[in-house]
Order: C-alpha cells, then sequence, then structure tokens
C-alpha cells in the first residue's frame, strides 16, 4: 500500500516559491555583476611601493615590446635594460629580473639602481648569499642606511648570521643623516637581535 502525501498548504507553496526566487535572484545578480567586472577573476600581483599604476595587459604588453625594440637598437641601453628588469620583478619572474639586472650591472657596473634590482631579484629566486653580495658591492659605490637594514634582515633571517645583522643595523643607527623612521626601525631590529 502505498501512503499518500498530504498536499501542501497554501502557506508551504508560498514559503517554497519564494525562496525559489530569491535564489533566483541571487544567481542572477552574481552572473550580472560578473559580467559588469570581468576583472573579478583576474588575480593581480601584490601592490610594492614605488610601483607604476597597474596598466591594462595590453599597455604593459606595449611597454615590454618597446624595451625590447630598444635593446635591438642598442643591447646596451640602461633604461630598457631596468624597464624590463622592473616589469619582471612586478611579475615575479625572477630569472627574467635577474638576467636583465645582471646585464644592466654589467654593462654600468657603478649604476646603483641596477645592483639593488639585482639583488631583489636574486632574493626572490631564494640566493640570499649572492643577493647579500650584490647589497655589499652597493654598499661600496654609495653609502645608504637604508641599504645597511635590507643587509641586516637578510643577514639575521635568511642567512643565519646575527653578528654581521647587527653590525650593519648599529652602523647604520650611526648615520646622522638616516631617516628617524628609518632610525626607529633599526633600533627595534637590533633590540630583537641583541636579546
Amino acid at each position: 500500500m502505498s501512503e499518500s502525501l498530504a498536499p501542501a498548504s497554501v502557506l508551504q507553496r508560498a514559503t517554497a516559491l519564494g525562496l525559489a526566487g530569491i535564489v533566483l535572484l541571487l544567481c542572477a545578480t552574481a552572473v550580472g555583476y560578473r559580467f559588469l567586472h570581468p576583472d573579478l577573476l583576474t588575480p593581480l600581483p601584490p601592490p610594492t611601493e614605488n610601483a607604476a599604476p597597474h596598466a591594462p595587459a595590453g599597455m604593459m604588453n606595449e611597454r615590454v615590446v618597446g624595451f625590447m625594440q630598444q635593446l635591438q637598437v642598442d643591447p646596451d641601453d640602461m633604461p630598457a635594460l631596468l624597464g624590463l628588469t622592473e616589469h619582471f620583478l612586478h611579475l615575479q619572474d625572477w630569472k627574467s629580473a635577474e638576467r636583465f639586472a645582471r646585464r644592466a650591472a654589467t654593462v654600468t657596473p657603478d649604476d646603483i639602481r641596477s645592483h639593488y634590482l639585482l639583488s631583489m631579484a636574486l632574493h626572490g629566486l631564494e640566493r640570499n648569499e649572492e643577493a647579500a653580495a650584490s647589497l655589499e658591492r652597493l654598499l661600496q659605490l654609495k653609502e645608504e642606511t637604508a641599504l645597511r637594514y635590507s643587509l641586516a634582515i637578510l643577514y639575521a633571517h635568511y642567512l643565519n648570521d646575527k653578528q654581521k645583522a647587527i653590525a650593519h643595523l648599529r652602523r647604520g643607527l650611526a648615520d646622522p643623516a638616516a631617516p628617524d623612521r628609518l632610525k626607529a626601525d633599526l633600533a627595534e631590529e637590533l633590540a630583537k637581535l641583541e636579546q
């Protein structure tokens, strides 16, 4: 024998239809919003300080193509080499960034920016000893407290050389021209390491 189901009351039917309507409305709204905002599903690289404002992919490709064309005309074109290095650092393509930064550092060995960008690429590749060596060369070209702070962080947290880190932090703190905020960061890191 089969049991017959009791017919749904008017209130139950109205509730079910109301819930179905709400679900359909939410789905339609989500799909519509997705089409109005297609960038929602496009992952963006993390923002960096001093990074150029986000440009559409076509525009970025035009810049890269322009830099590549400049290098075809002059393989030692520093603005093109540095521009490509920064582009690949922004994309976290560490190998390409290293390649262009190394070329720039070879073309102009006294260029501070190329050595700094090279150290960033090497750090991204987890070749921290080479990154530290690049920053050490950079310090020989220009004494800069911010570089000492970067070196201290590399030595303390990536190369397990607490003594070198402390030495760089102390030299940075001794710089009378260092900004107060940087001195505060240096002092804070030094206090942690000397505990």
